[in-house]
C-alpha cells in the first residue's frame, strides 16, 4: 500500500459518518476535548437545517491514507455576503487532521 493521502468529496452515508467522527477519533484521548452532540454535527452538514449552507455553494473533503480518513475540510461561499461586499471570497470550515504536514 502507499501511504499518499487521497482526498475526495464527501459522497455517501459512510464518508459522511466518516466526516462527522474524525474528531472523536482525533481527540478522543485529549482530557480538555468536549465533543459536539453528534446530532448537531449531522445537522450541521445538513443544508435544509443550516442556513449557512442554503447561501450558496458549499463541498465537503475527506482525506484518506492507506484507506483511514486522516483529516476533513469543508469550503463554501455565501454569495449574498460577496455580492454585498462586492468580493468573491470564499470559507474553510470544519478542518480537522492528524498532526502530518502532508495531510
Amino acid at each position: 500500500m502507499s501511504d499518499t493521502v487521497v482526498v475526495q468529496e464527501v459522497s455517501g452515508k459512510k464518508d459522511r459518518h466518516d466526516f462527522i467522527t474524525l474528531p472523536w477519533r482525533l481527540y478522543r484521548d485529549d482530557p480538555n476535548w468536549v465533543p459536539p452532540l453528534f446530532q448537531d454535527m449531522h445537522n450541521t452538514l445538513d443544508p435544509r437545517k443550516n442556513a449557512l449552507l442554503r447561501l450558496g455553494p458549499y463541498r465537503f473533503f475527506l482525506a484518506r491514507r492507506n484507506g483511514v480518513t486522516v483529516g476533513r475540510l469543508g469550503v463554501g461561499m455565501d454569495l449574498r455576503l460577496n455580492q454585498s461586499k462586492g468580493e468573491n471570497l470564499s470559507y474553510i470550515t470544519l478542518f480537522e487532521s492528524v498532526n502530518d504536514y502532508a495531510v
